[in-house]
């Protein structure tokens, strides 16, 4: 026999297999989750064991072996260290006990079919407290631990439906509903698997099976919500949506992922509804697929189940029947019958291939958990072979990316005080960086993407991000947003970018655009007023020589030094110490840059008398540098003793020509402005 025990923690759900034997009874606590061991425990046999709950954190549990007491049992490092029976404390002529549910560590619900108790277990003392009681006639109850929510099912019929919740030791009767469920003589009664409640979306919902009356076949599915989502149980539940389906069988509702599964026996199939999108119609029907362990499981009991699906005997699907125990929201199944412990999981892969609309699918997934991966491949598929037009792709990118700041802030926990009823729902969005790493890099490097339609979209994006203030944390972005644009030979709009400054200045994007001058020789001036900008003086320089313009170079290192030495963005290199070492290398990558020029000795002349005659060599001179030697050898070589006379004399008389012409100039200027009359001047004056 298995039984079901719904910790408060909602990690914490497991399924207990009980063993009877004559006079003990094994438990043998299971989970899902491989981390926690199984925990294997005895305690004394009395009766048919009922039902059994634990704490959260496993130190005590709750057996029901009789209609009107239970049993406690303490539990110590895997063992059974006390136990003790207890009656209903306040309503000690219940004829029976219907369920109990733990609350916290140490706080419980006891449900008679009077009323509700609610206590307190004092292990060492080994009793309870009482510590509220609500006194209402009830059939059967259901309850949701996560908010301390109990619905009390009454009357003729079952379908009076009474809502309480206990918050801080404290009651809060919220009131009851009558439920139209299609009463008939095929379907007198609603029973506990009709309903169930939820959370769907961020608000707590009660869904009730409707019944066509003629056959008492389920034919939709009602759903209440509370319509206050901070302060959910200031009012009663109202009616929002009706799910329909025409099914003739059983069905069994669970909630898995924010989506309502309509699991249905004779057709061997679940119904996926999805009510942001749809409830007139289901968004795709699967069958339950099942993994190797659970094939293993049901082949050892097919002689029992009705599972077979083909002629060789294959398990393929798990199909749903009466004895199943649903855990909503987990996706969690207890099949009763078989001794089954399972999870239902979202295959979101079968779910796009099933689906059709491509809209309807990117918002499916949006509102799904854990589809990023499934998301960003669809994207991607999406831009690729350009599914859609390119404006609904730049929407789909608006509606996914995350903005740390506003979603922080959506998503920051309540304060101390605050109601803690609140279900925080938030759509799956995706971070800037996941979309590059995950949709624009591959495309880049897919060889048939269109280049074009691929860098418009990551120019969009680009703005995108920029307009919602999104903080990159390094160049990686604007280094790829080039690539993509350059690649595509979008030249034009390239120079827009930066000129606008869209895209932010960087070293690294300054040295691209170098190498990209070649196919579009602006982006050298661009890129050297980006270093100019930062202060990258250096790399100027570095840009000018390996350009061979090396008096260029020279000119801008003067313009951007004093004294005695150059300036590196905005500092003073003098002749000391450290200042001194880089003042040497900006000397030896100018001469070096001159050196490499072929038999162009008027340019190892100029700049190598320049930086001698300014004392920009006295520390190499006075060092060993084999190079500076070679070139120091090398510029007492170039030219004779004649050569440089006659060069002198040239420029002597060159010079002269120019002061002589320029003082024929200003005597004539002088007298055309003596020439003018008094009038004119005052005229001039004025």
């Amino acid at each position: 026999m298995l039984t079901i025990g719904s910790s408060f923690s909602d990690l914490r759900e497991n399924c207990c297999a009980v063993q009877n034997e004559e006079n003990e009874t094994i438990f043998r606590l299971c989970s899902l989750d491989t981390s926690i061991p199984d925990l294997i425990f005895r305690s004394r046999r009395r009766n048919q064991i009922r039902s059994i709950c634990f704490s959260s954190d496993f130190s005590a549990a709750i057996v029901q072996q009789d209609d009107a007491i239970l049993d406690f049992l303490i539990l110590t490092n895997g063992n059974v260290s006390a136990e003790f029976q207890q009656p209903p404390k306040f309503f000690k002529d219940a004829s029976f006990i219907i369920g109990f549910n733990w609350l916290a560590d140490r706080q419980l619900a006891i449900i008679t079919d009077a009323g509700v108790e609610f206590c307190s277990l004092n292990v060492h003392r080994k009793s309870l407290k009482l510590l509220k009681s609500f006194a209402h006639s009830t059939s059967w109850f259901i309850c949701f631990p996560d908010s301390k929510l109990f619905l009390f099912a009454c009357g003729a019929a079952t379908n009076f439906l009474h809502l309480i919740s206990f918050q801080n030791n404290t009651i809060s009767n919220i009131g009851s509903i009558n439920v139209d469920f299609g009463y008939s003589a095929f379907k007198p009664r609603l029973l506990e698997r009709d309903v169930c409640i939820s959370s769907i979306y961020g608000h707590i919902c009660i869904l009730i099976l409707k019944f066509d009356s003629s056959n008492g076949f389920a034919t939709g599915l009602n759903i209440f919500e509370f319509p206050d989502e901070k302060q959910p149980f200031s009012s009663l539940p109202i009616f929002k949506y009706l799910i329909k389906f025409e099914l003739f069988g059983l069905v069994g509702v669970q909630i898995v992922d924010n989506l309502i599964l309509i699991h249905h026996k004779n057709v061997h199939k679940t119904l996926i509804f999805d009510i942001k999108m749809n409830t007139n119609q289901f968004i795709y029907c699967s069958s339950l697929q099942i993994n190797e362990n659970l094939v293993k499981c049901l082949k050892e009991r097919k002689d029992k189940i009705e599972n077979i699906s083909n002629e060789n005997n294959s398990i393929n699907s798990f199909l749903y029947n009466s004895a199943w125990k649903m855990i909503q929201n987990k996706g969690f199944i207890i099949d009763m019958q078989f001794g089954i412990f399972t999870q239902i999981k979202l295959n979101l892969n079968k779910a796009v291939e099933e689906m059709k609309d491509l809209e309807n699918i990117i918002q499916f997934l949006i509102n799904r958990s854990n589809s990023e991966s499934v998301l960003l491949n669809l994207l991607k598929r999406i831009i690729l072979k350009k599914e859609i037009n390119f404006g609904k792709v730049t929407q789909i990118i608006r509606k996914i990316l995350y903005n740390p700041e506003i979603n922080n802030e959506n998503n920051s926990s309540p304060q101390k005080g605050k109601s803690p009823l609140i279900f925080n729902y938030t759509p799956n969005l995706v971070s800037h960086n996941s979309i590059l790493r995950c949709i624009f890099e591959p495309l880049y490097q897919h060889p048939e993407v269109d280049k074009k339609y691929l860098a418009n979209l990551m120019i969009d994006f680009f703005l995108i991000l920029k307009q919602r203030k999104i903080q990159i944390q390094n160049h990686y972005l604007p280094e790829l947003l080039l690539k993509i644009v350059a690649d595509a030979k979008m030249w034009t709009c390239l120079q827009q970018l930066l000129q606008y400054r869209v895209i932010d200045d960087s070293k690294f994007l300054a040295f691209e655009l170098i190498s990209l001058s070649d196919e579009c020789p602006s982006l050298y001036q661009i890129a050297l007023d980006m270093f100019n900008r930062r202060g990258n003086t250096d790399q100027i320089s570095e840009a000018l020589l390996c350009r061979g313009h090396v008096i260029d170079a020279l000119r801008f290192t003067t313009a951007n030094g004093g004294g005695g030495g150059f300036r590196e963005g905005g500092t003073t290199i003098c002749n000391e110490g450290s200042g001194s070492q880089r003042l040497d290398k900006i000397c030896l990558k100018l001469l070096n840059s001159a050196w490499i020029c072929p038999n162009d000795r008027p340019l190892r002349y100029t700049i190598y008398s320049y930086l001698q005659t300014n004392g920009k060599l006295k520390s190499l001179a006075e060092s060993d540098d084999a190079d500076f030697e070679r070139f120091s050898r090398d510029f007492h070589s170039l030219y004779s003793s004649e050569e440089l006379k006659e060069a002198e004399t040239s420029f002597r008389l060159a010079r002269l020509s120019s002061i002589r012409g320029r003082n024929r100039r200003d005597s004539q200027r002088e007298e055309s402005f003596c020439s003018a009359n008094s009038g004119d001047v005052v005229d001039i004056l004025e």
